[in-house]
Order: structure tokens, then C-alpha cells, then sequence
């Protein structure tokens, strides 16, 4: 997948898919690092232009609290106000997910959706659903196996 995110090309059409599925009331998209970057980056970027009365502004969520300059867990502004899509390359379990929703809801701000590239059908889905959040994928595991 990290090979995939760094082609401009495949990269703007991924993030052109996703931007597609941001519901109106979203403020903000991001994730945890490092598959979110790319992904968040592209689609903040895209919406300059396809939204331009409400971009969208980007975040990432830091493995370890960072402990100098601002600190925390997040990189970015994320506020109580925000309603936040959480993005991924590629979901498994779906328990790194839930660890960015939580801290993104620590935060204070709401999460309406997650929408991942490729879901892996391994629980991903029914952990995320079960949190009572909408989750979709633009591939399954056997989308990318048929091709």
C-alpha cells in the first residue's frame, strides 16, 4: 500500500474517491500515522477546490505523546466543534482504528465515519459498526485478490 500512496496519480484518484464519501457536516479527516498522512493530506488538499466554503482540515495521530514543543498525541488542531472522518490504508481488526477514534473523541471532537482504502474482511467492519460509527471501504481483500 505504501507503494500505492506515493504515486501522484493512484494517490489523487484514491483521494478523489474518498472525498467523494465525506459526509457535508465533516470538518476535519485524519488518522493514525503513518497511513493516514498521505491519504489526509491528499483529501484536505482536494477539498480546497471541491469545497472551497468548507475545507476540510487535516490531522494525525502520533504512536508516542510527544513531549516538547506542543506536545500530545495529535498533530494538528482538532477542536470540540470538529466532526471528523478517520482514515486508513488498509484495515485488519480494526483495533488501531478504534485507538484513533478514541483518542480523536478524547479530543473532543465527533466522529461521524471511518473510511479505509482496504478492508481486509478480518472484523474490521463489525468492530468499528459495533462502536456505532459508519465504517466504509473503497476495496475489500477480494477486490484486490480478483485482480
Amino acid at each position: 500500500m505504501k507503494t500505492v500512496l506515493n504515486d501522484g496519480l493512484v494517490l489523487r484518484r484514491i483521494a478523489r474517491l474518498i472525498l467523494n464519501r465525506i459526509p457535508d457536516s465533516a470538518s476535519a479527516l485524519g488518522g493514525l500515522a503513518m497511513g493516514s498522512i498521505p491519504i489526509s493530506s491528499a483529501v484536505v488538499l482536494l477539498s480546497l477546490e471541491a469545497r472551497p466554503a468548507r475545507p476540510l482540515k487535516g490531522f494525525w495521530i502520533r504512536r508516542d505523546e510527544k513531549t516538547h514543543g506542543l506536545g500530545g498525541l495529535i498533530s494538528g488542531e482538532l477542536t470540540q466543534a470538529d466532526r471528523v472522518v478517520i482514515v486508513d490504508d488498509v484495515t485488519t481488526s480494526g483495533l488501531s482504528v478504534l485507538k484513533a477514534v478514541d483518542i480523536t473523541e478524547g479530543a473532543g471532537a465527533t466522529v461521524l465515519k471511518v473510511v479505509a482504502i482496504v478492508d481486509r474482511l478480518e472484523g474490521a467492519r463489525e468492530k468499528i459498526e459495533n462502536h456505532g460509527i459508519s465504517f466504509e471501504s473503497l476495496f475489500t481483500r477480494d477486490d484486490v485478490l480478483a485482480s
